[in-house]
């Protein structure tokens, strides 16, 4: 079965070169060893946020984006639910999650193991504590389609310094940064004074104001740059719209004998790409004319610094650009 599956990912392949064609054979057959050839489980979204110290936690997310200690330290009560998505009108802020279906709950990373058992277009009974009360509901799942229409991608990370609410990164492929080489509307290091209208002293007024930002209006962010007083009306964009140009960031920027694969499997993997399996992908392609041509441009719009060690710095890790 491996051969046969050998043989035809080689027939799949032309245009590559036969360096190419080997590498990602061999990465194929692994996968399908191991049972994880382009298996689709794109797990259950409720619509509300957690919160853990300094940073919220959506249920957006893939468990894999945090260390499981993390998420098993944090009590399962929800911090804010987004408009327009299931939870709305029937959870609320403080509740505390007890049982999800038959799965009990004792903390946040249940919750997300919770969520991969479940299916969309289906009916789930989640059992909450609120205030004295154990109450039971009976959620109404809609389809993937529907969650990817109404979750927003803001893309804004914040942090408290020196008495003041700072950005402290901004996404690519959001609503604060929707192409790779726009100009960002927030930068790194912004002081933020009010969004619409709302003085943010603290970053709760921050993570508060995320609930309100559903896909398609525009939201007003008064901010200090270099102690200038600036002004920036964000449109914020759903998620199906992130998948969009993430796409043809991909497509657009990476040779095509990976494009097409980091997509796959960014999109059927949960959201959610292994680092150590990205680099191992696109490390032939580190130097080829493409992809120095776009980085050298990113180091220009400051999405990347380059080291002394010729490697892009970049939020996640160090990527060697110059051997």
């Amino acid at each position: 079965m491996v051969n046969g599956l050998k043989q035809n990912l080689e027939e799949k392949k032309n245009g590559i070169s036969t360096k190419s064609k080997q590498f990602f054979t061999t990465l194929e057959v692994e996968r399908y060893k191991l049972g994880t050839l382009m298996k689709k489980n794109i797990s259950v979204k409720f619509g509300f946020y957690f919160k853990d110290k300094n940073e919220v936690i959506s249920t957006a997310t893939n468990n894999k984006h945090f260390p499981p200690k993390q998420l098993k330290n944090i009590k399962p009560k929800i911090y804010s639910v987004l408009k327009g998505l299931e939870s709305e009108n029937i959870l609320k802020a403080k509740d505390i999650i007890l049982k999800i279906d038959k799965f009990k709950i004792k903390n946040v990373y249940d919750v997300f193991k919770a969520r991969t058992k479940l299916k969309w277009n289906s009916i789930v009974n989640i059992e909450v504590k609120r205030n004295t009360q154990v109450l039971n509901y009976d959620l109404k799942i809609k389809s993937f389609d529907n969650w990817k229409r109404k979750q927003s991608r803001i893309g804004i990370h914040v942090e408290k310094k020196a008495g003041f609410i700072v950005v402290s990164s901004v996404d690519m492929m959001s609503s604060a940064l929707p192409e790779f080489l726009s100009d960002s509307t927030l930068k790194v290091g912004d002081q933020l004074v009010s969004i619409n209208g709302k003085n943010i002293n603290e970053l709760e007024d921050f993570f508060l104001s995320i609930q309100d930002m559903v896909p398609g209006i525009i939201v007003n962010f008064k901010f200090l740059r270099d102690n200038f007083p600036m002004e920036e009306d964000i449109r914020i964009i759903s998620f199906n719209e992130f998948i969009k140009l993430n796409r043809k960031f991909c497509k657009q920027y990476w040779p095509k004998s990976v494009s097409g694969l980091l997509v796959k499997e960014y999109e059927d993997n949960d959201f959610y790409l292994n680092e150590k399996y990205k680099q191992k992908i696109l490390r032939p392609e580190w130097n080829t004319k493409k992809v120095l041509k776009i980085a050298k441009k990113g180091i220009k719009k400051g999405r990347y610094k380059l080291t002394k060690a010729g490697k892009l710095s970049t939020r996640k890790k160090q990527i060697r650009f110059i051997s």
